[in-house]
C-alpha cells in the first residue's frame, strides 16, 4: 500500500471530522462521534505508516473542539504526543 502524504492524512482527518459533526450555531460545531476519526488517526499508527500522529481541531474562537494523539509505542516506548510536544524534522541530505 502506498504511503499517504502529510497533506493528504490531515485532509482525510478533516473530512471525517466535518462529516461526524453537527453545527448547533454559527460559531460553534460540536462532534457527534469522534470515534470514526480517532479510528482513522490510530490506523495509520497502529499499520507503522506514521510513529506518531497528533489531531487538534479548533474552532474560529480558537477553542479546542476535537484532540487526539496515537503514539506507536513499538517504536516509541516511553513517548507522550499532545498539544505541547515539540517535534524535530530532520534529513540526511
Amino acid at each position: 500500500m502506498q504511503k499517504l502524504t502529510p497533506f493528504t492524512l490531515i485532509t482525510l482527518i478533516t473530512l471525517f471530522a466535518l462529516q461526524s459533526c453537527t453545527q448547533e450555531n454559527k460559531n460553534q460545531l460540536k462532534f457527534a462521534d469522534t470515534t470514526k476519526i480517532d479510528d482513522v488517526i490510530d490506523h495509520y499508527v497502529d499499520e507503522d505508516f506514521y510513529p506518531f500522529v497528533y489531531a487538534r481541531i479548533e474552532d474560529l474562537d480558537g477553542n479546542m473542539i476535537y484532540e487526539h494523539s496515537a503514539v506507536n509505542k513499538t517504536l516509541l516506548p516511553n513517548t507522550e504526543v499532545n498539544g505541547d510536544t515539540w517535534v524535530r524534522i530532520w534529513s540526511d541530505e
